[in-house]
């Protein structure tokens, strides 16, 4: 099955907000991941989600902030294009360049000879990259549910990433290996998820990665049986 059929058309889904709920006449459309990740040639394949302009303006730097992590990190791994916007913002707005760069730290390198040399590494502000991820899973379930996710009994955790430790735990790591595996974006983005139940609870799991090097884990229950 293709990525694109597991999710509704922006047009199917009702003109709420995915974030806050709010009721908007003409929503924008918020595509997830952050497009702004992406070159241009993949954005069609992102899903799209209504959104009002008082949300869509507060996630703007948050997202840039996130592009410029990634690419700062995951070097060549990440097109041209991508870095090629960072450094264009940067040049315009030298006080971002700053912010960001504030967070790179001296460290030790591992190379793949298992020869350890000093080097700089970017520490991620995770107050910053948190409400991104909180959108990516938000926006997720909006597509498939047709409401906002439930603010209860959600877990979001990055299992891969500079200065964050590897998730540790049991059940994360056990439904990292039961999922099916859907290509969102070959080689860029991948996503994996699964539904399934537990003492009576409705559960999803997700499992994403952006250029094989930035990975995380989201779990929430979204409603109850009624049987």
């Amino acid at each position: 099955m293709d990525f694109k059929e597991i999710f509704r058309s922006v047009h199917e889904l009702p003109s709420t907000c995915y974030l806050c709920g709010e009721d908007v006449a003409k929503p924008e459309e918020d595509h997830l991941p952050p497009k702004c990740i992406f070159p241009r040639k993949y954005w069609s394949r992102l899903i799209s989600v209504p959104i009002c302009s008082g949300c869509h303006d507060k996630r703007d730097k948050d997202d840039e902030y996130f592009r410029d992590y990634i690419s700062l990190w995951c070097g060549t791994n990440v097109p041209q294009e991508v870095h090629d916007k960072r450094r264009r913002s940067w040049e315009k707005r030298a006080a971002h360049k700053i912010g960001t760069l504030k967070n790179v730290e001296r460290t030790w390198i591992t190379l793949p000879s298992n020869l350890t040399v000093p080097g700089y590494a970017l520490k991620g502000e995770m107050k910053r990259i948190d409400p991104v991820l909180e959108c990516i899973a938000k926006g997720h379930y909006f597509s498939l549910r047709g409401r906002i996710m439930p603010e209860s009994n959600t877990q979001i955790v990055m299992t891969k990433a500079p200065f964050i430790p590897e998730s540790n735990d049991p059940e994360a790591r056990f439904w990292f290996n039961k999922t099916v595996l859907n290509e969102v974006i070959p080689g860029m983005f991948r996503l994996k998820l699964n539904c399934f139940q537990d003492n009576n609870i409705n559960k999803s799991n997700w499992y994403l990665e952006f250029y094989n090097l930035v990975q995380f884990f989201v779990q929430f229950s979204w409603e109850e049986r009624m049987d």
